[in-house]
This record gives C-alpha cells, structure tokens and sequence, in this order.
C-alpha cells in the first residue's frame, strides 16, 4: 500500500522504465550509484536513471478552493472500506466514494542520467527530454480510477559530472534535468488514522443530556 505521496513517484518510475531499456531506480542521488550498484550484484549497465522528489511538496494553493477540500470531487468506483482497529477489509461504499475531499500539491523531481562516456549520457538525456515533452504526463490510480497527472519540465540540463568524487569506479558522467509535478492529496477518510476525530460541541451537548 503506497501513501498519495509516493504512489506518484512509483508513477513516474513506471513512466519512465516504459521508456528507457536501462536500469531505472528511485533513490537520492548522493547514493544512487551504491544502490544500482547493489541492486544488480556489481553487474551494473551503463548508462542508468535515477530520479527522486525534492525534500519539499509544495500545497498548491493557486488552485486550490474551499469546495475541494470541503466538498470534494466526485468519484464513479466505491471507496474501499477497512476497519480502524483491524484494518480488515470490510466492503465497499458507493455513497463515500464519491465525495473526496483533496488538495493540489506539486512535487518537484530530479531526473539523473549516468554514464561512463560523455556522448551516450548526453545522447540518452536528449532523447529522454524529446520523450518528456512529447508526453508530459503520468497515470496515476486513485480510489479505483485511472487518473492522469501533467508535468512541467525546467528549463535548465545541468551538467553534474564531478568526475573526481568517481575515481575509484573511473569516469562517470551525470546529466541532471529537473521536473515538477501536479498531484493531488487525499483525505484519507475510514484509513488507519492516528488523527483524533472532531468532537462537535452539539454532540456533546446531546450526550450530556442522555
């Protein structure tokens, strides 16, 4: 089970896997060569993607309103319905599952490409950014549907190959572009929440009277 927050990087990874032959892993970037390295027991290919969010999700409150996260949106497929004490599945619930509430937010991701050689990082990099635009956006399921996602690409390619901190492993070439994108945040209503519930005054009122 993946949170909102990481079920749009899991998106993004299949995006991009759907794309590029090579070895594509989600992981920060000051680790990412140890952990492909790790992941294809020391028989890593070249060149590799890494990409990961960016420490901040920006609540994107330019398009936010009171009614999305008051009212909600609608849904067509019933909410899943889980116990809170068991978290046993319990059914389903059509009037529930239309009526979410949720907030935009946007969340900014940095796309590495790695190579041993300049031209074929530059090469995949390129291809990859023609790919980007051509398709910029991802396929997300939320609540049973499948809903798409647009990206914005930034209109920097930097070139990060310090190639001094790689001795050890010979010349390694990074090519960085940097991507943002527009999700949405769930209420995660009948979840396992660790929020109290909002007690109304009236109801204490009520329960005072009994």
């Amino acid at each position: 089970m993946y949170s909102n927050f990481s079920k749009f990087g899991e998106a993004l990874k299949n995006v991009l896997k759907s794309v590029f032959a090579g070895q594509v892993i989600m992981e920060p970037v000051n680790t990412a060569f140890q952990y492909a390295t790790k992941q294809t027991d020391n028989k890593l290919q070249f060149p590799f993607i890494s990409f990961y969010p960016d420490a901040n999700i920006v609540l994107d409150n330019a398009n936010n309103s009171m009614d999305q996260y008051h009212d909600g949106m609608a849904f067509q497929n019933p909410l899943n319905i889980y116990d809170e004490e068991t978290h046993e599945f319990k059914g389903k619930n059509e009037r529930l599952a239309k009526n979410q509430n949720f907030l935009y937010i946007i969340i900014g991701y940095q796309i590495d490409v790695w190579g041993t050689d300049r031209l074929s990082t530059e090469q995949v990099m390129q291809e990859l950014i023609f790919w980007l635009y051509r398709n910029q956006q991802i396929s997300v399921k939320l609540m049973d549907e499948d809903l798409n996602f647009t990206f914005s690409i930034n209109n920097q390619i930097v070139d990060n190959s310090d190639l001094s901190l790689y001795q050890t492993q010979g010349k390694i070439y990074r090519y960085t572009l940097s991507i943002d994108l527009q999700g949405v945040l769930l209420e995660t209503k009948n979840f396992f929440t660790l929020l109290h519930p909002i007690i109304r005054i009236d109801e204490l009122k009520e329960k005072k009277g009994e």
